[in-house]
């Protein structure tokens, strides 16, 4: 009889008190046991870190990490690394040794030392969230019947507080009603017929472990919108996904979070912050250039892909940032992040299309028109330099 499937849950965690219990409480309550929970600590200030404690003392299936801030980014590509076997337990010292001169700071890492990390799957859930009691059940069994690199299931949002406009997930908004196999192609066109900008929501994700390593990919450091570049690029490279329409994550709209547009500015990013006197501009400075990097990133992947779904994606995911980013850029007289150098990069990114053009038949309008509109758009932001 086949041993059940490992599954490495990679649960951040940032001044998160109010609503951890509840969240830890969900992945207990599964009806599927076999897992490896990995809390990360990303610097919280309250008492998230004793909560965290107490769970790795009662249950040896849990791990606590305990880093310096560094954002969702940060410790969701800690989670990774750790699964992947990057931190070497090492037992004459008792301690981890990590390898890149620990470039996410890690002060120290709390677990069983009986445990064996390898994982079959890995997923993420927000500390501020919860799962349905057969969320991971559910998506073992689509997993392994449909031999999928992804799993993609749906969630329901549950408000703190009365909003007049009303959250829709993803996969009603595309209409997709009933479970199925599908190419990422597909699912992509798909999102760009529904109206759709971009793929967010990694939380929603099950991911086979030995896929997300061979393709290597991780999240970025330090932007808002950290989901958007993860997701797009994950789908885009994966062979196949299944999708399942019913909610099994359960996400909570509260003040204070980047959905609701409140300025809340974690430490590690507030030198950015620093560098402008109004802190709208810069608000809007982080936000803007969060945009550029991740659509340098996605122009990077797309790059490696078949002609097919390279081209769709470029004109998609990328021709949808023009309108507020080519005007803001135009007036920048502050630049610490450097992003008009990461625009001359996409140029030339695109300026590679522009001859392939000249001798591909198919699609070759669309994509030149909107190459040359993009140009345009370009040089005009870039000249006052």
């Amino acid at each position: 009889m086949h041993k059940a499937p490992t599954v490495g849950i990679v649960i951040p965690i940032y001044n998160v008190e109010q609503y951890l219990i509840e969240c830890i409480d969900s992945v207990l309550n599964q009806d599927y046991t076999n897992y490896i929970v990995l809390l990360v600590n990303d610097g919280s200030t309250d008492s998230s870190m004793d909560i965290a404690m107490d769970y790795v003392k009662k249950d040896s299936r849990f791990i606590l990490i305990d880093k310096r801030n560094g954002g969702l980014s940060s410790a969701r590509n800690v989670g990774i690394d750790f699964f992947a076997n990057k931190y070497i337990y090492e037992e004459s010292s008792g301690s981890f040794s990590i390898e890149n001169d620990n470039p996410y700071w890690i002060k120290k890492i709390y677990m069983s030392n009986d445990i064996v990390i390898n994982i079959d799957y890995l997923i993420f859930l927000d500390s501020d969230d919860y799962w349905e009691r057969h969320c991971l059940s559910t998506c073992v069994k689509y997993m392994l019947d449909s031999k999928a690199d992804l799993l993609w299931f749906d969630w329901q949002y549950k408000y703190e507080y009365e909003m007049e406009n009303k959250y829709t997930s993803l996969i009603r908004q595309m209409n997709i009603n009933e479970s199925y196999k599908t190419t990422s192609l597909e699912l992509l066109e798909r999102n760009v017929s529904a109206g759709i900008h971009d793929f967010y929501c990694s939380w929603s994700l099950f991911i086979d472990f030995s896929f997300l390593q061979r393709i290597a990919l991780r999240f970025i450091d330090n932007i808002v919108h950290e989901d958007v570049a993860f997701n797009t690029s994950i789908i885009a490279q994966s062979g196949n996904i299944y999708i399942y329409p019913k909610p099994l994550y359960v996400y909570r709209i509260r003040k204070n979070s980047i959905m609701t547009g409140d300025i809340n500015i974690p430490e590690y990013i507030k030198s950015l912050y620093a560098e402008f006197d109004d802190i709208q501009y810069a608000k809007k400075y982080h936000r803007i250039a969060s945009l550029i990097t991740m659509k340098y990133s996605l122009l990077q992947t797309f790059e490696s892909l078949n002609a097919e779904n390279s081209y769709m994606l470029k004109r998609y995911y990328v021709n949808n940032f023009d309108y507020e980013t080519m005007p803001f850029l135009e007036n920048l007289t502050k630049d610490p992040w450097n992003i008009k150098e990461s625009v001359r990069s996409i140029e030339k990114l695109i300026n590679s299309d522009l001859e392939k053009c000249s001798y591909k038949k198919t699609k070759t309008q669309i994509i030149y028109e909107f190459i040359k509109s993009f140009e345009r758009n370009i040089r005009k932001a870039l000249k006052r330099k």
